[in-house]
């Protein structure tokens, strides 16, 4: 069984993923293992919530400064 995830990216391969039927959901899940060391379980979860997140930049630092805590 070849690795077929060396040269894709993280987007593709979670986008891949969530199309993919069951057979397929659990070969990919185990490229994924095999190649970043994760937990199967830990594996799935980053994949879907990669799937589910909308593309862009990246995490978003906060916009401005924080309301102040009101004084007691």
């Amino acid at each position: 069984m070849g690795s077929e995830l060396s040269m894709t990216s993280p987007a593709e391969v979670s986008s891949r993923y969530a199309r993919a039927g069951k057979k397929d959901k659990d070969r990919i899940l185990g490229e994924v293992v095999g190649v970043t060391g994760w937990s199967r379980d830990n594996a799935r979860r980053r994949l879907v919530a990669a799937a589910r997140a909308k593309p862009g930049k990246g995490r978003h630092v906060a916009l401005g400064p924080r309301k102040p805590r009101a004084p007691k």
